[in-house]
């Protein structure tokens, strides 16, 4: 599962805000760690934390729809810490317990329910 995640390329977009079009990018994925530990459990004996790194990078605004698809000068403007619980049974199937995102002004750690979770790699892989 860290694998794949660390595989994943950048989700890219273009959108309209206040009548200019800019290209936004998440990812890809950075300082993809895998740690478990042994449990008492006898059906889950393992349970483990990914953790990774997703940059969100912006570029500038643009007249049109096509400038900004060819915008290659995206720069990072933040970087979110993401944490996911798993469970891994004894014939090695592992199941995600939960998925969170640190909230970098805030200090802590929420659930993570992004909208359109199919746009993100490390999403799909996981589920």
């Amino acid at each position: 599962m860290a694998h794949k995640i660390e595989r994943c390329p950048s989700a890219e977009e273009v959108a309209e805000f206040k009548r200019k079009w800019v290209k936004v990018s998440w990812g890809p994925p950075q300082d993809v760690k895998f740690d478990i530990e042994k449990t008492a459990s006898l059906l889950n004996p393992y349970k483990g934390t990914i953790t990774f790194s997703i940059p969100y990078s912006g570029g500038e605004q643009h007249k049109t729809k096509e400038e900004a698809q060819q915008d290659t000068n995206l720069r990072i403007v933040f970087v979110s810490p993401v944490r996911y619980a798993v469970r891994v049974s004894e014939d090695s199937s592992v199941k995600l317990e939960s998925m969170e995102i640190k909230n970098t002004l805030a200090g802590t750690w929420d659930r993570y329910n992004p909208v359109r979770p199919e746009r993100f790699c490390w999403i799909t892989a996981v589920r």
